[in-house]
């Protein structure tokens, strides 16, 4: 083989190369609006496009009012701007855990941990110059995730204002040898009347930094270390239904 031919070989193998890595840095890409365009364009059917939309690793859409507007005048089909919707709308869905409701992940400094849903009894007692006290039950002495961080994030997902519905708590565990609950006092009207409901009593509330990490996923960290005992992301809905999602601290 003379000089003149191998030289030409290496400089057309390195165009492959760089070819088929250039091919792989586009196929790794983002689906998005131009793309869409693009397959638009070249007339590829609404099927197609659709599939492609559904099948894509990730998304990357702009789908303002002004986006949209944008879309239809490039000859986006209204078929295939629903498609893009939705696969946005089904990215931006709250996680569920394997056991169902919210999937909350406990993160600490040795990894995350998936936290499992514990629902509660609320009971309540009655007693003179005491009143109506209202309590949750929640069976087991100790959670079966166990941390020695003392400062734990909790991440989860929630398509309303988090403080409404969530809560950082620290759980009561009763000194009796025998016993085999935790609990904690949620919203009671007392001797006096007052607030009757299943959100925590305010000296079981953990204060949290509460920050949003991107639309609908929020993270909960203590302001402060938290002290060795049973601690719990708890939630309620309505006077009568609760669940935890529960850890201990070492």
């Amino acid at each position: 083989m003379s000089k003149a031919k191998l030289k030409f070989g290496i400089v057309f193998m390195a165009i492959l190369v760089f070819a088929g890595s250039a091919w792989a840095i586009e196929q790794e890409k983002p689906l998005d609006n131009d793309q869409v365009i693009q397959m638009t364009k070249a007339d590829l059917g609404d099927s197609i496009i659709i599939a492609k939309i559904k099948s894509a690793k990730e998304v990357n859409f702009a789908l303002s009012t002004d986006d949209l507007v944008a879309l239809k005048k490039a000859g986006i089909s209204k078929d295939v701007i629903t498609a893009m919707l939705d696969r946005v709308a089904a990215d931006n869905a709250p996680s569920q855990s394997a056991s169902g409701g919210t999937k909350v992940t406990l993160a600490t400094t040795s990894g995350e941990v998936e936290l499992k849903v514990l629902s509660g009894d609320v009971r309540q007692i009655v007693a003179p110059w005491v009143g109506t006290k209202r309590f949750v039950v929640f069976t087991g002495v100790s959670a079966p995730t166990k941390t020695k961080d003392r400062r734990p994030s909790l991440v989860f997902a929630s398509e309303r204002d988090p403080k409404e519905v969530f809560w950082l708590v620290k759980l009561d565990q009763d000194d009796d040898e025998d016993a085999m609950d935790r609990s904690l006092d949620v919203q009671s009207p007392g001797a006096w009347g007052g607030v009757l409901s299943s959100a925590p009593d305010e000296d079981f509330i953990i204060e949290c930094a509460v920050n949003e990490e991107k639309p609908g996923l929020w993270r909960y960290t203590p302001e402060k270390n938290l002290k060795p005992g049973e601690y719990a992301l708890y939630t309620c809905r309505g006077e009568s239904a609760a669940s935890i999602y529960d850890f201990s601290v070492e």
